[in-house]
């Protein structure tokens, strides 16, 4: 799997938006998300917002097995 996880911000609106999206080596794709986040926000805090909810996500999805998260490394 190969996770991507990123953040859109519009400064004259500020409007944020954070997404999330999961894909197998044959570039298929098992989950995706996309979600608007309220409050004032600059791009590189809409990209924290984002990493930090993919954390989460993380966690609250291998808590019960901490097995099941592999770290993959780039050879």
């Amino acid at each position: 799997m190969k996770v991507k996880v990123g953040g859109a911000h519009q400064g004259s609106t500020r409007l944020a938006a954070i997404g999330m999206v999961a894909r197998d080596h044959h570039s298929m794709v098992h989950v995706g998300i996309a979600q608007q986040i309220a409050g004032t926000h600059t791009a590189e805090s809409t990209e924290a917002c984002a990493f930090l909810a993919l954390t989460c996500l993380l966690l609250a999805t291998t808590s019960s097995d901490p097995s099941s998260l592999r770290v993959m490394r780039h050879k």
